[in-house]
């Protein structure tokens, strides 16, 4: 794990976002979506970045964002960690134990938009047709600049 965690930054410690980053890397190949992050990752990255849940997954949906509209990362990375965590959002709204996370879910469903093709609209790329400019919207918000900068995202 640390080999991947260094691949993802240059300082000796690393920080909760490149230990989301290294374990996201790691995980990908899975079969099961569902078990990608468990609900022990949750509670270590909320612990490591002193964030609530909520402000957590709001700080993740943000640096998602930016980094596809960066094309730092693609679309089926990004797509396969929203749909990794929104099960663990879900469990703990309904739960009552957490607030809803507004950004994260904005940035989910921009995912979701791009992950098929409509009846028409077959020789288009769906995630270039809606994901890309949902996101580019979704960066251009107040409140998701200020998730950044809480979290040290640039």
């Amino acid at each position: 794990m640390r080999a991947i965690v260094e691949q993802w930054t240059n300082e000796p410690k690393p920080t909760g976002w490149d230990l989301f980053n290294a374990a996201a890397q790691a995980r990908k190949d899975l079969q099961n979506i569902a078990v990608i992050f468990t609900e022990e990752d949750i509670e270590r990255w909320a612990s490591s970045t002193s964030l609530s849940k909520r402000d957590l997954f709001n700080a993740i949906g943000a640096s998602l964002a930016v980094s596809y509209h960066d094309h730092k990362t693609n679309f089926d990375f990004c797509d396969m960690v929203v749909n990794a965590l929104v099960r663990h959002v879900y469990s703990g709204f309904v739960s009552g134990n957490e607030k809803w996370p507004d950004l994260f879910y904005n940035v989910y469903l921009a995912f979701d938009g791009g992950e098929y093709t409509r009846v028409g609209e077959e020789d288009k790329d769906p995630s270039e047709m809606y994901t890309r400019p949902a996101i580019a919207t979704i960066i251009s918000q107040d409140e998701t600049k200020t998730v950044l900068e809480a979290f040290g995202v640039s």
